[in-house]
């Protein structure tokens, strides 16, 4: 079975910006925002998290290495 199967609708209809969005790098990216949001918001409640901690992880949201990704997730 071939990795990666075209979205023929996607590729139809979809405006690129929708496409970035959904792309593998798009949801990587949209993952990082989200555990970005948490840990903000349990330091907000008092969860004991450091601010490097954070701003470690706002310095990497954007780089992607999906082969790394793959490698340790299969």
């Amino acid at each position: 079975m071939p990795e990666h199967i075209p979205d023929v609708l996607a590729s139809r209809y979809a405006s690129d910006a929708i496409r970035e969005i959904w792309s593998e790098q798009g949801r990587v990216r949209l993952e990082r925002e989200f555990w970005i949001a948490v840990l903000k918001a349990q330091k907000e409640l008092g969860v004991d998290i450091p601010a490097e901690a954070i701003a470690a992880y706002e310095k990497v949201r954007e780089i992607i290495d999906l082969d790394s990704i793959r490698r340790r997730e299969s």
